[in-house]
């Protein structure tokens, strides 16, 4: 579905740029070969489950240093259970 709410079109702008450069860092790290296979759509899909689960609701980042710090505490919990070997892609 599409909206024409401005603050919503801008904050989706600003979460995909803010995803971009994560995946080009974490592509960046070349940490193992499972890594390297991971594309675009499955390091976003991780970032927007993790995102949609962990920090939805009351318990939201009131600012964006706040914000900012959940979603590296995100990508934390990502590289930890990759490099722990508890999941594949």
């Amino acid at each position: 579905a599409k909206t024409n709410y401005p603050p919503i079109i801008k904050s989706v702008k600003k979460q995909k740029k803010n995803w971009e450069i994560y995946f080009n860092e974490f592509k960046k790290q070349k940490l193992n070969s499972n890594f390297e296979k991971t594309t675009k759509n499955e390091f976003f899909w991780a970032l927007s489950i993790s995102h949609s689960r962990a920090f939805s609701g009351p318990y939201e980042g009131r600012g964006p240093k706040e914000r900012n710090s959940e979603i590296g505490f995100v990508v934390f919990l990502v590289f930890g259970y990759l490099l722990a070997g508890l999941g594949n892609f």
